[in-house]
């Protein structure tokens, strides 16, 4: 009886202690540095159009279906579009690791002519890191 006492209390302090796993959505995250998404934002015409892995805070996430999520770079929201192909917690919060197309993303009707581009990247991956 005291053995199956020991062993209980010795597997759920396992439990207690063990690492939170990373939470994966879409396809599979490709291998390789993955780039701030601040950095990217200095980049961010060169990388119109390209396949990119990034790193970011998720700042806000989509309440209706966790459709999107916006990474905050040093104040600047980029947002993560899954297309409805996949969707996220819609508590998700902390760093994330995101791949797919960076694009600028359409500018409002009443935006200013010259007003600043915003980007975006249409995921194909993304993974809520511990």
């Amino acid at each position: 009886m005291r053995s199956n006492i020991t062993t209980a209390l010795a597997f759920a302090l396992l439990l207690a202690t063990a690492p939170a796993l990373a939470q994966h959505f879409g396809a599979p995250m490709p291998t390789g540095e993955a780039l701030p998404v601040a950095q990217a934002l200095t980049q961010a015409e060169a990388l119109e159009g390209q396949a990119v892995k990034l790193q970011g805070r998720i700042t806000e996430v989509c309440q209706r279906t966790g459709c999107w999520v916006v990474l905050d770079a040093d104040g600047t929201p980029v947002r993560v579009r899954t297309e409805h192909e996949f969707f996220v917690p819609k508590d998700a919060s902390g760093q994330a690791l995101v791949h797919g197309t960076w694009r600028a993303a359409p500018q409002p009707a009443d935006a200013p002519a010259d007003a600043a581009p915003q980007w975006q990247v249409i995921a194909s991956a993304i993974t809520i890191l511990p």
